[in-house]
């Protein structure tokens, strides 16, 4: 089942789960009487449709996406908010036509050709390993780095057990395998 950031840290915060992986955004992480947080930070990429001029591009600029039409996060979700004062500090405008409140689903729009999207490792990732878009999208690094941010949470007044251990323990190699 997928579900947003905030309801993950709800379940932990509520000991509700063994684990939970999520973004971490610092307001709703504010909470850590309730849990623990292990986290892990890597770059962001731009996700292009494989025919954009951009996609012959090495590393992709703020200024090459000035005015392309973007697909993005929903305007509350902290990276969302990086990525819109990212294109403010270099004087370039953001033009989000798309809105989404996961980066999968933007994949989509993306490969249509209809947008451009600046995703999170996991996306590049996932969509690596599925092939759900069959090549028709293509990532690149920003030149300006842009920090996505997420944590493996642990609810503090519940014990886990080993086999939650070893299944988190798993998870984390993972994450860090894609990540690093």
């Amino acid at each position: 089942t997928m579900r947003t950031s905030q309801q993950i840290l709800e379940l932990v915060a509520t000991q509700s789960i063994d684990f939970g992986f999520a973004d971490l955004d610092i307001q709703l992480a504010k909470r850590t009487g309730f849990f623990t947080a292990e986290s892990f930070s890597s770059r962001c990429f731009c996700a292009l449709p494989t025919a954009h001029g951009l996609g012959q591009k090495t590393a992709i600029s703020w200024q090459d996406l000035h005015d392309q039409p973007m697909g993005g996060l929903q305007s509350s979700h902290w990276l969302q908010k990086r990525i819109h004062l990212a294109f403010q500090a270099q004087g370039t405008r953001y033009n989000q036509v798309i809105e989404s409140q996961f980066f999968i689903p933007l994949l989509q729009f993306v490969a249509q050709g209809q947008c451009c999207a600046i995703v999170d490792p996991l996306t590049v990732a996932s969509e690596q390993q599925s092939g759900l878009n069959r090549g028709a999208v293509v990532f690149r690094p920003l030149v300006e780095d842009l920090r996505y941010d997420c944590a493996i949470f642990v609810p503090r007044l519940r014990p886990m057990s080993q086999l939650a251990r070893r299944v988190k323990e798993g998870w984390k190699a993972e994450i860090l395998k894609i990540m690093n």
